[in-house]
């Protein structure tokens, strides 16, 4: 669903979006979600363009061969706590 609202923005009289995707490990609390996979990917989030999805490195191995995915490795993105590499992704 990311995807496919970030790829339709920009359209139809809607702003550019971007996202980011990380997975991992989460902790649940009252409806919200917190940890560190949370952190990485609204730190990634701040790293992408206009109708661009950046996922953390470990996104193409838990998200396994799907043939309509094409994921794009980037530079290493350093962030805060982290190792930062990123991809930039899907091409459907």
């Amino acid at each position: 669903a990311t995807l496919a609202i970030v790829a339709e923005s920009g359209t139809r009289d809607l702003l550019p979006a971007h996202a980011a995707i990380a997975a991992g490990r989460v902790v649940r609390h009252q409806g919200d979600i917190y940890g560190s996979t949370v952190n990485l990917a609204a730190r990634l989030c701040g790293y992408a363009a206009p109708r661009q999805t950046l996922v953390s490195n470990n996104v193409p191995a838990a998200v396994g061969p799907v043939a309509v995915l094409h994921f794009e490795p980037l530079e290493p993105i350093v962030v805060k706590g982290k190792d930062g590499k990123a991809r930039k992704t899907p091409r459907r």
